[in-house]
């Protein structure tokens, strides 16, 4: 009779065991796809993206906004920066919004930063059939007023309007997306505008190792 408790025993003993092995062996499993299927983040190649719009070849940023021109930073005029975003002549973007001809669609919208002497002029043109050009002194101006075009719009065609308009200018223009920021803070002059501060690239830090 002992024996045969015992045998019981080891019988139970090993099958608790292999059900042990099994779960672990599920689990470890798990975790092997998961590391398997994680995606690893690469960091962007700068200075080919440069080189992608010198050739006059635009970057997607996102699925709505393209990147067409970095431009020139103009250090020596105080307007041209800000503590938070550089405004280079000649940068451009492209961005997808609604219509100001008939809201219902989707267009293009050219952002553009002109030399206006003293300060920047931040242009945006709608690419519809309005072929609308709004400009300002700062990067929301010329989007809110495309906002107020676009309601405007709503209500003449008896479609629902906004009570309240508003827009993130510097985001419109992507100057809050770290790619942008990244391409312009590498910019020649980037380091000499004095009230900027760097968020990605610090060349401050890189001279002093140097």
């Amino acid at each position: 009779w002992n024996e045969k408790v015992k045998k019981a025993r080891r019988k139970s003993s090993s099958g608790d065991d292999d059900e042990y092995k099994d779960y672990n062996s599920a689990k470890i499993g798990l975790f092997k796809n998961r590391k398997s299927t994680s995606k690893k983040k690469t960091p962007k190649n700068f200075s080919y993206l440069k080189n992608q719009l010198n050739n006059h070849s635009p970057i997607r940023i996102s699925g709505k906004l393209k990147l067409i021109s970095l431009g020139e930073i103009v250090y020596d005029r105080i307007k041209y920066h800000s503590t938070n975003y550089i405004y280079p002549v000649g940068y451009q973007i492209e961005k997808e919004y609604y219509s100001i001809s008939n809201p219902l669609n989707m267009t293009i919208y050219r952002g553009s930063i002109l030399d206006g002497g003293n300060s920047p002029i931040f242009r945006v043109e709608c690419l519809d059939e309005s072929k609308m050009v709004f400009d300002g002194n700062t990067p929301s101006k010329p989007w809110r007023d495309i906002l107020i075009a676009i309601e405007s719009s709503r209500k003449r065609l008896g479609m629902q309007t906004n009570e309240t308009l508003s827009i993130s200018g510097p985001s419109a223009y992507a100057f809050s997306m770290s790619t942008v920021v990244n391409l312009i803070e590498r910019l020649p002059n980037a380091d000499r505008c004095i009230k900027y501060r760097f968020k990605k690239y610090f060349p401050q830090k890189l001279k002093s190792k140097d």
